[in-house]
């Protein structure tokens, strides 16, 4: 092998590693084709590479203080490297910054691959990543290259760690450019992240979704889990308190939770009774009043919600702890218990992707937590 072809390989190696190589804006596409093109040459299996792309999938990382979604930001960031495992894209990294130092630029990209094996164990299938650095005001060239990046003719979604602010003129220019916003609406520092939710989502053609949302799923489940059957089910209209112990850290996705369970059960508007306390004609469950309880000082790690009947008895209760849900329902004495595993946070990402089809059921739940 003669040592251009040995170097070629080399550098294929430390771009599916996942190196960072450092490229002016306007040779990207050129960069990585040519690397791709090197890839697709070579005879050792070890470093065989193949791409996959279904999405453009742009995370922007804020990193400057007191901004929206910079709280969040590292959890964000520490979700990166396991995407591949779960969705193909294009990724493209924007990082804001504050201030240039004098030897830096407003604005710098890279390239690098994220790769996981196939199932042989032995070729590569990788996504490549594009991240973009904005320092000052860098951060206003970020749309217009942003655009340039994407890979026409498949969808693109914004993950941000809280919600995008639509102020900042860099959001502005890349939100009507997406398909589908990810949002983490427990990290936002907005007043009224609910009603920002709902605004976004309608001005969205794939909507938005929420991290809390999708986390929440295995909860969703229990609780139709719970009333399932004919011997709990008998007994739905004898309910008449639901009590949810959440975690300090997801008041808003508790919030939101309880909008889902209102929504359920009954078509019309929820009466607050106080902090975190409504109660709800169930118009879906013989018009009982039942009262719903936010309790967000949940013991550390454990959420539980609990279903109260009109005799003050529990019919049953969901637990979330270290990973797992599980169940317990009394039904006519017997009880019955049913465990969950509760997905990862990156593949949280790649189930938000998974449909290119507005959700519904979330529509639904924000429009009812948003007025309670």
């Amino acid at each position: 092998m003669s040592s251009d072809e040995t170097n070629a390989e080399d550098t294929i190696e430390q771009f599916s590693r996942g190196t960072r190589f450092r490229v002016e804006p306007e040779r990207i596409e050129r960069a990585l084709a040519s690397l791709w093109q090197a890839a697709a040459r070579t005879k050792d299996h070890q470093h065989s590479v193949t791409r996959a792309c279904l999405w453009n999938l742009i995370i922007h990382l804020e990193e400057r203080e007191g901004r929206e979604g910079h709280a969040g930001s590292d959890a964000l960031n520490a979700m990166i490297p396991h995407l591949p495992r779960f969705i193909a894209s294009r990724t493209l990294i924007v990082r804001t910054k504050d201030g240039a130092q004098p030897n830096e630029e407003d604005l710098e990209t890279f390239i690098s691959a994220n790769c996981v094996l196939g199932p042989d164990g032995k070729k590569q299938v990788c996504s490549e990543e594009i991240t973009i650095l904005a320092r000052d005001l860098g951060d206003r060239h970020v749309p217009a290259l942003v655009r340039a990046l994407v890979v026409p003719s498949i969808p693109s979604a914004l993950v941000v760690a809280g919600l995008p602010p639509e102020e900042e003129p860099m959001i502005a220019g890349l939100l009507h450019t997406l398909d589908r916003v990810v949002v983490n609406l427990d990290e936002s520092e907005s007043p009224s992240p609910l009603g920002r939710a709902m605004t976004l989502m309608d001005g969205l053609p794939a909507g938005l979704t929420d991290l809390g949302w999708i986390q929440d799923a295995p909860l969703r489940r229990a609780v139709a889990s719970l009333f399932d059957g004919q011997a709990i089910g008998r007994r739905l209209a004898s309910l008449r308190k639901i009590r949810f112990s959440a975690l300090p850290d997801r008041p808003r996705s508790a919030h939101l939770f309880l909008g889902w369970i209102a929504g359920c059960l009954s078509t019309r508007p929820t009466t607050r009774l106080g902090i975190h306390r409504w109660a709800i004609e169930a118009t879906k469950a013989d018009n009982a009043l039942i009262e719903l309880i936010l309790d967000d000082e949940g013991r550390l790690g454990v959420e539980e919600i609990e279903f109260v009947d009109a005799d003050g008895l529990r019919l049953g209760i969901i637990t979330r702890c270290e990973g797992s849900v599980s169940v317990t329902a009394n039904a006519d004495g017997d009880a019955v218990q049913r465990t969950q595993v509760v997905p990862s946070k990156a593949r949280d990402i790649s189930t938000a992707l998974s449909s290119r089809d507005e959700d519904d059921f979330l529509r639904r739940a924000l429009f009812v937590a948003r007025g309670m």
